[in-house]
Order: structure tokens, then sequence, then C-alpha cells
């Protein structure tokens, strides 16, 4: 009881924090660098206090998921780390929740767009994934990138329309003239690593770990919708216009148009898995 009087406060507080934002903003015209930080973090906020009050039924959710995939045809290992991972989530949904509401927190507020706002410029080294450098990370924490990238193709196409708009308009809010999705600090695979280092960090069952999380769902995990209508509400009471959207085509040699790039098709699903376990937490740093 004590802590859901708590996170009502919290949650008061960032409303609080919201409209001072806005006023901040809509006062001046612009936002400032401190006023762009400011709203920033009420927008960090406003997700942080969307998955604390869908936790619990976000739980219920990936249970009643994990006990419909044990009762398909898999591996016995596998069904013995889904079953494993289901009663777990039942006996340990508090431990759960608060290892989850720290490690969004720490998510969301490194996956925030670094550089110079007015300059454009990612401070992001090149060649990396999701901020990781292929150099300094092994094998292990590779194959569990390629697992969350493997997971969050699902979600990335659901919700594609929202995030698009999102990105461009988190992109004019930092003077940036592009934001990738795989730098917007909302996109889905931040909210499942999320879930991946709560599950870590907890030390609930580092066996069923990769299994667990191959097996987390579009359907069955977090309804990012209503998230995504709320941010991009926020951003438009503030007055944030987002970029007219540019596209550069080139002439083939039968002269007619075609795209300058394509896009790789993302025909994989997520299901139960097994891969290398690696000790270090590969999450907590995207």
């Amino acid at each position: 009881m004590q802590g859901e009087t708590l996170q009502r406060a919290w949650l008061a507080v960032s409303f609080a924090m919201s409209k001072q934002a806005l006023q901040l903003i809509r006062s001046s015209g612009t936002a400032s660098g401190l006023q762009t930080r400011r709203f920033m973090d009420l927008l960090v906020s406003k997700a942080e206090g969307f998955v604390a009050e869908q936790e619990q039924a976000l739980l219920k959710r990936v249970r009643e998921h994990l006990l419909d995939l044990a009762d398909t045809r898999m591996s016995l290992e596998t069904a013995q780390h889904i079953r494993s991972a289901a009663v777990l989530l039942d006996r340990q949904s508090a431990a759960m929740c608060v290892a989850l509401r720290q490690s969004l927190a720490r998510a969301l507020r490194q996956a925030l767009p670094l550089g110079d706002a007015s300059s454009g410029v990612s401070d992001q080294p090149a060649g990396d994934i999701d901020g990781l450098t292929l150099s300094l990370i092994d094998v292990d924490e590779v194959n569990r990138l390629l697992l969350l990238d493997r997971v969050a193709q699902p979600f990335n196409l659901r919700y594609e329309t929202a995030l698009t708009s999102l990105s461009r308009k988190l992109a004019a809010l930092t003077r940036r003239s592009h934001l990738p999705l795989s730098e917007n600090p909302f996109r889905p695979a931040i909210f499942i690593a999320a879930f991946m280092s709560a599950w870590e960090d907890g030390d609930f069952d580092r066996e069923a770990h990769d299994d667990l999380m191959g097996s987390l769902d579009v359907d069955h995990f977090l309804d990012l919708a209503s998230l995504y209508a709320g941010l991009l509400a926020l951003l438009d009471e503030a007055g944030v216009q987002a970029q007219p959207q540019t596209h550069r085509i080139r002439k083939a040699p039968d002269s007619s148009a075609a795209p300058l790039s394509a896009s790789a098709p993302l025909d994989s699903r997520a299901g139960p898995v097994a891969h290398p376990h690696g000790e270090g937490s590969t999450w907590g740093a995207l």
C-alpha cells in the first residue's frame, strides 16, 4: 500500500513537471537547451509512469502466454525454462516489478538522444548496435543483441506509423535533421531490454533467460500504442512541429524512378530460443 501511495505521488509530481515544461516552451515559442532537456525528462517520466501503471497486467499477460507456450511442442529443456519463468513471474511479481522500474529508468535515460542538439550531430560512434561498440562486446552479448533485435521486429512493424511520427517530432525537438529508430529512446527494444535487465537483476533463473525473452510476443506485452499517443499529444501541445519528410530518388537504367535504398524484409518472429548465456548484462547499456 505504501508503495502504491508513493507511486501516485510520483506520478502527480511528473504531471506538475509536465505543465511547467509545456508552459516554458509555449511561452517562448522555441525550446532552449535547458527547456529541451526538461521536456525530454517529462517524456521519460510519462513512459515510466505508463509502465508502472501497467506492470502487474504485463506480468499476468506474459505468464499466461508462457503457460500456453509450454503446452505446445518444444524441447523438454525449453518447456522447463518456460514453466519456471511463468512460476517465478507469479511468485516473485513484486520483486520483478521493482527491478523493472529501476531497469527502465536506466534504459530510458541512457537512450536519450546524444550530441549537440543545435548541430544535429550525434556523439554515438559509428558501427555500433544500439549504442554498444562492436569491438567492446563478446560473442554472447552479440547473440543477445541479435535476440533482442529479432524479438523487437514485430513490435517495430506494429507501431511503425507512431514510431515514425514520434522520431520526427523528437528530431525537431532536439534540433536534429533526422532521428533513426535505433536512437529513438522510446522504441520497443528499450522496453523489451528493460524487461530482460530486470530479470537478470532479480537473479530469478538465469538458465531460463533466453527462452523467456525469446517468448515475448507483441500481443502479450505492453500495448505501446497508448503510450506513443500520449507522447505525441504532449509534443503537439508543446507546439513541436516535425520537419516535412524528404526522399531522395535516383534514376534506374530503364529511366524509371527507383528508391535509393530499400529495407530488408522483417520476416522473422519471436519464439523460444536457446543461446549461450553470458554472465554480464548487455541490456543495461542500451
